[in-house]
This record gives structure tokens, C-alpha cells and sequence, in this order.
């Protein structure tokens, strides 16, 4: 069995106490969609902590997909607004996963608006930003227009690396993603190792194998 990628993730989404801080706008709007966005129930789609966010139907909580992808997550999001721990939250994660609807939030959103941003484009960190599929289209149009307006540095660079992913509409993607983010993150085989790879596939009339993950030999 494959060893787990120790990656550092904060999640960046509202939680069940957040209601009363959205815009009054987003409120009326939520509230339209019934028992989908019910601040009162743990899962619909939010819970206490940032890292139970369930954001699509099929009702998985976040830290359980980055189970899925083969990562051992060092879940920080709890501590993003501590005043005295949260600049170094911003240095230690490697793997941000958004919910655009913490650019509605009244306080919630400078934070991600500005130092966030900041971070991961100056340090090139993974980011993702989950605007599920199954959200009405001109509410998800809306969060859409919303992270282009706000997050607009991201935006930019949107297409410059595999490790960002500007818009997760679904779970399949979003655990291809992880999966990818994972391989990323994980070991990679030396110089050394790889030409001795290719020695034995050459031996075994393997002509030029692809050796972009680390290779795993067997008899």
C-alpha cells in the first residue's frame, strides 16, 4: 500500500455559526434553496469546523476526499483567524481549498481576498476553488463574477501551474484534482534511480519508457 503524502491544507469555508455575517443579498438567496443551505444542520452543507464542509449532494466532507487522494492531511483551517497563530498557518500550508462563499462573508472575506491571495501567489502554493455544478445557475454565475472580482491575482495565473484548479464543479473532480496534487507533492525518484530504471527496461527491449512517476520494479 501506497505511503500517504503529508501535506499541510487549510480549508477556507464558512461554518454553521457564520450565517448571521453573509451579505444580505446571498442570505435571501440562500434561503431560497430550502434544506441545501441550512445553517441549522451539521452537513447542509457546513458543520462546526471549515473541514467537515460537505459542498456537493452526495454529502462527503472535505477532509474525507483528501483521505481518498492518498493524503495525509495536517488540517489547519481552525486556526486561520487566530490572531496569534494565523500568519503562520499562511507560511506552513501547502494546499488551500477555497468556498467562494467566504467573499460574501462580511470579515472572513479580506482575509482570503488579501493575505491569502497574496501567499499563494507569491509562493506558488496549491490552491482549488470548489463552485459546485449542482448550485443554481445565476447564484453560481454570481459566486463566480465574485471570485474573478475579488481574487483577481489567482485569476491571473489561473493556467500557470497543475497544482491550481480555478473552478471544482463536481466531486470527481475535485478527487482528480487531490490525486494530482498529490503525485505533485510526493517523493521523487533521483537521477540515479531513474537511469537505473531505464537500464532495465532497455534490457527488456523497453524502448524510452515514461518514467514521469516514480518507477516500481518487479520480477
Amino acid at each position: 500500500m501506497a505511503h500517504k503524502i503529508v501535506v499541510t491544507v487549510c480549508v477556507v469555508a464558512l461554518t454553521k455559526q457564520d450565517y448571521g455575517e453573509l451579505d444580505e443579498a446571498i442570505k435571501e438567496k440562500l434561503d431560497a434553496l430550502g434544506d441545501v443551505y441550512d445553517f441549522e444542520t451539521v452537513g447542509k452543507p457546513y458543520a462546526n469546523s471549515p473541514d467537515e464542509w460537505q459542498p456537493f449532494e452526495e454529502g462527503t466532507p472535505i477532509r474525507a476526499y483528501l483521505d481518498k487522494a492518498n493524503l495525509k492531511a495536517s488540517l489547519v483551517s481552525a486556526q486561520l483567524y487566530d490572531p496569534q497563530r494565523g500568519a503562520e498557518v499562511l507560511k506552513k500550508t501547502a494546499l488551500y481549498i477555497i468556498d467562494p462563499l467566504v467573499l460574501t462573508h462580511t470579515t472572513k472575506r479580506e482575509r482570503l481576498a488579501r493575505e491569502i491571495q497574496t501567499t499563494i501567489y507569491n509562493t506558488e502554493k496549491a490552491f482549488c476553488i470548489v463552485l459546485p455544478a449542482e448550485l443554481p445557475a445565476a447564484l453560481r454565475g454570481e459566486l463566480a463574477d465574485v471570485c474573478i472580482n475579488q481574487l483577481q491575482s489567482l485569476h491571473a495565473i489561473r493556467d500557470e501551474n497543475d497544482s491550481y484548479e480555478w473552478q471544482v464543479e463536481t466531486a470527481e473532480r475535485l478527487q482528480s484534482y487531490l490525486k494530482r496534487v498529490a503525485r505533485r507533492l510526493g517523493p521523487k525518484a533521483d537521477d540515479f534511480m531513474l537511469s537505473l530504471a531505464q537500464a532495465v527496461f532497455a534490457a527488456r527491449g523497453v524502448a524510452r519508457p515514461d518514467l514521469s512517476d516514480n518507477p516500481q520494479l518487479v520480477t
